[in-house]
């Protein structure tokens, strides 16, 4: 299998491994930054159709209780037994969380102002 980085256009941001495609219409792609944004519970809008996405909440929330977990057990390691380490162990983790997120799937929200095929057909 070739490696996806090789011949890969760095000029518009989107790393292969951590791009992907608009859960609406698969043309347009969003990039590292905003798959990081959209993993800290932000919506994102496609360039090409306009449409809002997200990150999967379910797996996002197990994400959290993993933050959280990492924050506890090792800040409360680090001040009982006052080791620099338990710091070091919970930034590479979190640094390790950051890059679980970026491979979170993407999820197609329903416009604002759109209404159900159920509705439309009453009117």
């Amino acid at each position: 299998m070739p490696c996806p980085l090789v011949g890969a256009d760095y000029s518009t941001g989107v790393l292969p491994m951590f791009s992907s495609p608009c859960p609406h219409c698969f043309l347009g792609r969003y990039g590292w930054w905003p798959k990081y944004r959209a993993a800290k519970w932000l919506t994102l809008s496609c360039s090409e159709c306009g449409r809002r996405a997200c990150s999967h909440p379910l797996p996002l929330a197990l994400l959290y209780i993993f933050y959280l977990a990492d924050v506890v057990n090792f800040g409360y390691l680090y001040v009982l037994q006052k080791d620099p380490l338990y710091l070091l162990a919970m930034f590479l983790v979190w640094i390790v969380l950051d890059v679980i997120s970026l491979r979170m799937p993407l999820a197609a929200m329903r416009s604002a102002n759109n209404i159900s095929k159920e509705e439309r057909d009453k009117q």
